[in-house]
């Protein structure tokens, strides 16, 4: 699953050192004066799971250390190529999360065991910014593998306008691949690419919905990470500068390309 880090909400003032050792040292006596007592186990938070799908059935729910685990079913005929999570009210969540096998390849297939799996302090964020202070999970869509959809219609529509802008990306980065690959200057075109890929536009315009934007960032993103991971694990830096350079660096297009056309054959 892909979870985004929680980013800080403000700064908290630092209490007075002096009084803090002061409160130690006094409490280090009481302590060595009384019987030794293990600090309380920090209670799980009661969470609400609401599924507006038929696709998934939940199996089982638990909190594991600081994670809680919900086992699904895919209790329908089809497979789920994608799904989206959200924290605090169905209605207007506090945080959501998408999960797409386009690009990951991890289909949920017709009666398979699938587990989601959520830090509970998420949960402890998610309650104090609704009314209730409530700490609620719920499962509000899914995208079946011959691209129709289940659950709430506007996350629906958010998974396939993503869609919509990573295949449109990935067709222009399969290009740029495919000119490099067949430049005798291969390693030359290499050295090019991050940038040429980087320059890539990440607004469709035309009143395109955000999600769409959301995809052709994505897809930029992908393709960059898998371009830096070829070039420089297991020795890319050097064989790239070795004797073979032309052809390792072929090689790395030729695996750009194939990996792309593998994200576009699952749209």
């Amino acid at each position: 699953m892909r979870t985004e880090p929680a980013s800080p909400r403000g700064t908290r003032l630092v209490v007075s050192m002096v009084v803090s050792a002061a409160l130690c040292f006094a409490l280090m006596g009481v302590s060595a004066r009384s019987t030794k007592k293990s600090l309380p186990k920090q209670e799980t938070p009661v969470i609400q799971v609401r599924n507006y799908t038929k696709a998934f059935e939940i199996v089982s729910t638990e909190a594991v250390g600081e994670t809680y685990v919900v086992t699904l079913r895919n209790a329908s005929e089809k497979a789920i190529s994608a799904y989206t999570w959200s924290l605090g009210p169905g209605n207007r969540p506090t945080y959501s999360e998408d999960t797409d096998a386009a690009i990951s390849g991890q289909f949920i297939n017709a009666g398979a065991i699938y587990k989601v799996q959520i830090p509970l302090i998420a949960f402890l964020h998610s309650a104090e910014t609704t009314p209730s202070h409530q700490s609620i999970l719920n499962f509000v869509a899914v995208l079946f593998d011959d691209q129709s959809g289940e659950g709430f219609p506007q996350r629906i529509a958010i998974l396939k306008d993503r869609r919509i802008g990573e295949r449109l990306q990935l067709k222009r980065i399969k290009q740029l691949l495919t000119a490099a690959a067949a430049d005798s200057e291969s390693l030359s075109r290499l050295n090019n690419l991050k940038a040429s890929i980087s320059a890539l536009p990440e607004t469709a315009g035309d009143g395109k919905s955000d999600a769409v934007n959301e995809g052709l960032l994505s897809a930029k993103r992908h393709t960059l990470v898998l371009l830096d991971h070829l070039t420089t694990e297991h020795g890319g830096i050097n064989k790239l500068s070795g004797p073979d350079r032309d052809v390792h660096a072929r090689r790395i297009l030729n695996n750009l390309i194939e990996q792309a056309s593998t994200w576009l054959a699952r749209y």
